[in-house]
């Protein structure tokens, strides 16, 4: 289950505690994360739903500008390319919550191939490398040194 803290976890950093504390926002990316397997069957459905539920949510909030204030009081500007990426740190508490079983394996190996999700290698390369090639291992891990900031 994923819960707020989870959300502001995932959020603080990028989109700063106003954003990550706000319970309406939060609780609408819990139902949109909350809605797999039932309305978005697959994990790149779901991906795309939490990017467009962020889209909307912040730019009914902040406006063509979509600026936000960090908490070192810094502006940033979120831009669309940014939205895939937040989307990836919002799954990972779901990936965790994964049984690590052959089919939840099969689900991320595939996500994370078809998307290249941070989220999703992390969970593998912690929870199923056991069912990890040698060479896919490595290759992982000299993704998940090279992206350390980005899996923190």
């Amino acid at each position: 289950m994923i819960s707020l803290q989870h959300v502001h976890d995932a959020l603080n950093v990028s989109l700063g505690s106003a954003f990550a504390n706000d319970q309406t926002f939060s609780n609408g990316l819990i139902r949109v994360l909350s809605s797999f397997p039932s309305a978005c069957p697959t994990l790149t459905a779901l991906s795309r739903s939490v990017a467009d539920y962020l889209f909307n949510a912040l730019y009914d909030r902040l406006g063509y500008e979509m600026r936000v204030q960090l908490n070192d009081g810094t502006q940033r500007r979120i831009y669309m390319a940014d939205l895939p990426d937040l989307a990836d740190a919002l799954l990972l508490p779901l990936f965790l919550s994964f049984l690590p079983d052959a089919s939840h394996y099969g689900l991320l190996h595939d996500f994370w191939m078809s998307t290249g999700s941070l989220s999703a290698m992390r969970v593998l390369c912690q929870r199923y490398s056991s069912f990890l090639p040698e060479q896919e291992r490595a290759l992982m891990d000299r993704v998940e040194q090279e992206n350390q900031f980005f899996l923190q």
